[in-house]
Formats: C-alpha cells, sequence, structure tokens
C-alpha cells in the first residue's frame, strides 16, 4: 500500500488541508501546535476506527472552531494494484464510509470496512486501548520514537519483520552491518574526547576547547577593563555633546536678547538728545510763564484803576473822550493779555511734556539697569563660550569609537555577562550582614553590607585575634 494523498474537513485545528504525497519521500515540518501529529492521526483514524460511533478517540477529532460541521477525513492511496479512494464521515451513529476503485461498484458501510480490512492485512476496524495496536504500517507515535514497537504481544510482528527486511534488504534487524558501523563511529568519537579512565584528552577537541575557554578569560579579563575606559569615553563624550548643545542654544538666545537690547540703547540715545532740548526749552517757557504772569497782575490792577477812573470821570464830561481813548487801549492791553494767556496755556502743556520727559528718563534709568544686567549675561556667555572651548578640546582628545569598535565591545560586553553569570553561579559569595568588631578577609576589610565573590582561595580573620577560616570557592575561578 501507498499513500497518494490525504485530506480533512473540520478535523481538531485544519478546517481544511489537503496533502499530496511523493512516492519517493514526503517531509512534514511546522511549529508547535500546527498540525503535523494531528495529520498523521487522522490518516490512521481513516484506516483503522469505525466512522459510526461516539468514544471519546471520535469526540476528539471534532473541529476547535465553533459551528464547524462533522470531521471528514478522505484517503486515495495505491493497493492490489489499483489506486483507491476512501472517505469516512465521522458523525457519532449516523457516520459514513465510503470505498472506491475504477472498474468496481463503489461500497460503503460494513461491505467497505471489510474491504479495506483486505487490503489493510487486519481484521477490521478496532476502538479503545487496541486502536493504537492496530497497523498495517510502522507507525511512531509522539512520544514514542524510541519505544520498541514489537514490545506488545498484540502486535503481529511477525507480519513487521518480513516486511522491513522485504523493503530494507536486511537479514538481521538487530545486529546489521550500518550498527556495526555506528557502534564504531560512537567508539572512536568517544576515544577522541575521553582518555580510557574517563577524563578530558588535553590533545582533543574538548581539551583544546578548555585551553581556549582559559585563554578567553584571560582575555576577557583585559577587555573588559577596556569596556570600561571606553564607556566612560562614552558617558564623557555624551555629557560633553549635551553640554555644548545647552550652550549653543544659551548662545543663540543671548545674540537675540543683544540685538534686542541694543535697539533699545539707540532709541535712549534718541530719548537722551530729545531730553536736553526740552529741558533748554522748559527753562525758556518758565521765565516766558513768570513774565506773563506779572504782566497779567499788572492788568488786573489797570482794570482796577480804570473802574476807579471811571467812577471819577462820571462828572466830567471833558475827560470822556479822552478816557474812551484810554478804554480802546485797555481793550487792546487785554486782546495782548489774552494772547499772553494762550501762550501761557501753551507753556503749560510743554510744561506737561517735560514731566513725560522726566518719566522717559525713569525709564532711561530701568534701560541702563538692564543693560548693566547684560553686561553681565555677557560676561557669563564669554565664560560659557570658555567652557565650550575646553569641552571641544576635551573632546577632541577623547578616542574615536566607529562601528567596528562598538560591535566588538558589545560581543565583548555580552562574553563578560556570560561569564559573569558563571562566575556567580559557581563562586562562593560572602556577604557581611553584621559584626561587633573588625572583620577581614585576606588582604581587605569587611565592613557591615560588603559583598564579595570569591574567585581565589581566601582566610577569613576575626577580631578575636585567634579565629581564622580558610574559604575555597566551589568551582568558580577568575
Amino acid at each position: 500500500m501507498q499513500f497518494l494523498s490525504l485530506t480533512l474537513q473540520n478535523y481538531r485545528v485544519h478546517r481544511h488541508l489537503q496533502v499530496d504525497f511523493s512516492r519517493a519521500l514526503t517531509l512534514i515540518g511546522g511549529p508547535n501546535e500546527a498540525g503535523k501529529s494531528t495529520l498523521v492521526e487522522a490518516l490512521h483514524r481513516v484506516l483503522f476506527l469505525r466512522a459510526k460511533g461516539n468514544t471519546e478517540d471520535h469526540r476528539a477529532m471534532r473541529s476547535h472552531v465553533p459551528g464547524a460541521g462533522q470531521p471528514s477525513v478522505t484517503l486515495r492511496f495505491a493497493a492490489q494494484g489499483r489506486d483507491w479512494v476512501l472517505q469516512k464521515t465521522f458523525s457519532g451513529p449516523n457516520g459514513t464510509v465510503s470505498l472506491t476503485t475504477a472498474g468496481e461498484t463503489a461500497l460503503t458501510g460494513d461491505a467497505a470496512d471489510t474491504r479495506l480490512a483486505t487490503l489493510l492485512g487486519v481484521e477490521g476496524p478496532a476502538a479503545g486501548r487496541e486502536l493504537p495496536l492496530q497497523w498495517a504500517h510502522l507507525w511512531l507515535w509522539q512520544g514514542t520514537a524510541a519505544a520498541d514497537p514489537t514490545a506488545s504481544g498484540k502486535l503481529p510482528v511477525n507480519q513487521l519483520t518480513p516486511r522491513l527486511q522485504s523493503a530494507g534488504g536486511a537479514t538481521d534487524l538487530l545486529s546489521s552491518p550500518l550498527d556495526q558501523k555506528l557502534l564504531a563511529h560512537f567508539a572512536e568519537a568517544v576515544a577522541l574526547y575521553y582518555t580510557a579512565n574517563g577524563s578530558v584528552a588535553t590533545s582533543g577537541p574538548l581539551g583544546r576547547a578548555e585551553l581556549a575557554r582559559a585563554d578567553a578569560r584571560a582575555r576577557h579579563t583585559a577587555a573588559a577593563d577596556r569596556v570600561q575606559r571606553y564607556e566612560r569615553a562614552i558617558t564623557d563624550h555624551e555629557e560633553a555633546t549635551a553640554r555644548l548643545a545647552e550652550l549653543e542654544r544659551t548662545s543663540v538666545q543671548l545674540d537675540e536678547e543683544f540685538a534686542r537690547l541694543k535697539a533699545q540703547e539707540n532709541s535712549l540715545r534718541a530719548l537722551r538728545e530729545q531730553e536736553v532740548r526740552e529741558a533748554a526749552d522748559s527753562e525758556r517757557l518758565g521765565v516766558e510763564h513768570t513774565r506773563l504772569h506779572g504782566v497779567h497782575e499788572d492788568i488786573a490792577e489797570k482794570h482796577g484803576r480804570h473802574a476807579k477812573l471811571a467812577t471819577e470821570l462820571a462828572p466830567l464830561s471833558a475827560r470822556t473822550a479822552e478816557l474812551e481813548k484810554k478804554e480802546v487801549e485797555a481793550r487792546a492791553e487785554a486782546l495782548r493779555t489774552e494772547q499772553l494767556r494762550e501762550q501761557a496755556a501753551t507753556a503749560a502743556a510743554q510744561t506737561r511734556a517735560a514731566h513725560e520727559l522726566l518719566s522717559a528718563a525713569s525709564a532711561h534709568r530701568q534701560i541702563a539697569q538692564a543693560l548693566a544686567r547684560l553686561d553681565a549675561r555677557a560676561e557669563e556667555r564669554a565664560k560659557r563660550s570658555a567652557d565650550l572651548e575646553k569641552l571641544r578640546a576635551d573632546l577632541a582628545r577623547l578616542p574615536a569609537i566607529d562601528e567596528k569598535v562598538l560591535k566588538q565591545l558589545t560581543k565583548l560586553e555580552t562574553e563578560c555577562t556570560k561569564t559573569d553569570a558563571t562566575l556567580k553561579s559557581l563562586a562562593t559569595g560572602i556577604d557581611l550582614l553584621a559584626a561587633t568588631a573588625s572583620v577581614r578577609l585576606g588582604d581587605k576589610n569587611l565592613s557591615v553590607g560588603d559583598s564579595l565573590i570569591l574567585t581565589t582561595e581566601a582566610e577569613l580573620h576575626l577580631a578575636d585575634g585567634h579565629t581564622r577560616l580558610r574559604i575555597r570557592p566551589g568551582g568558580g575561578t577568575s
């Protein structure tokens, strides 16, 4: 019998799967829980399990997908010089089976099971504990590949042995030339790695590997020192880069602030010049205002005299013309006085302008103070620029690190981590939890809270001066 193809419908994890078998060799692979063992199980069940039934084996076939149909398996195989198609639907008591081949009437039910048993060379379908023991080929179930398939007396060993002998051409299944060749190969491999007493052969690959491991540990120690230096260099480089970026941002801000204050300084210089001009105008207007005030008082006095004269001139008609003339003059003087009053109002407005100028002077003083603060910040900027140049010089002295060196560092760091983990798992650790007096381990004084990993022998001295303990690491070395 040779399998040609297998089709699964609604069988456990397989909603629909078809596999075409090669006549030479078919290899099935996939990740865990992908359904490889399920495929082999379905092939076995379609050959040896009845379609009708509600056993645990039948229930285990049901699909994991909700709402899926009944499990169905179709197998195409070649036997007795013909191609056959076997189809089983496992639907409880309503299960169906059919077996067809070209030139013959299709068989169903018990007739199909009987003909299939004849083709397989077995008594008939099985169930329960007998099912895994039913085979027409050599079945290796998951987890039992190393087991002896003939261990159970219920297996037809008398059929298996002739089939294997006819297929492989071997006359002795338990001691073939291939078995002897494999035993000799394994003996040579053991002799290559170990001596007669079971110790590692120093001239063999394992001995050379141990020597290489010791050399690697020595190189690891040197590399760990280089890694620390490179890590410090990387840290210094990162800090310098961050500091440089911060100083560049501060420099841009100071340049913008300096430009703004420079514009304010120019505006302040123009205000100062205007202040000088308006101060001179204010002083001149003050003198003029004093003079006009005196003229105003003189006019008020003349108005009084005019009223007195008008009283005196009432009975003097002869002097009426003269008085009228004086009245005209007085009116003209009053007009001039009004003009002087308007000039005084103008002077008052100019005085207010002078007051505003004084306010501007106060603002000028505030700007001067801001300029002083700006000068201080400029000095700070100069100092930071000097610090920046120093950092750049320090950065230039740092060793260059390219991608190749970085990969080496990463590789060495990985080796270091693995070696440290191995050392910590094998070596002896000492933790000083509490002490009332001094404790010394080798040439090192321990304090409460100290933790050490021993890589060589060391003596532990207690404070009484008499107690000494020698501690040897449990297999850990440096």
